[in-house]
C-alpha cells in the first residue's frame, strides 16, 4: 500500500532520490517492484516501524 502511494514522484531528480536500502533490495528485486517508489516508501517509516517492516519483508 505504501509503495503505490509514491508513483507520482517520477519528476524527482536522481540526485534527491535515495538508493534502495540493502535490507529491502532482495525483496524489491524478487517481486520486480519499481526502485524509486520502493526506496522512498521505505524511508517513510522510522525506528521500530522500520525494523518491523524489515523483519516482515525478510520472511518473504
Amino acid at each position: 500500500m505504501k509503495h503505490l502511494r509514491y508513483y507520482d514522484l517520477k519528476d524527482i531528480p536522481k540526485e534527491f532520490t535515495p538508493k534502495v536500502p540493502k535490507e529491502i533490495n532482495p525483496f524489491v528485486k524478487k517481486y520486480t517492484l519499481k526502485r524509486k517508489p520502493s526506496a522512498i516508501s521505505f524511508y517513510v517509516f522510522e525506528g521500530e516501524e522500520r525494523e518491523e517492516l524489515v523483519e516482515i519483508i525478510g520472511k518473504f
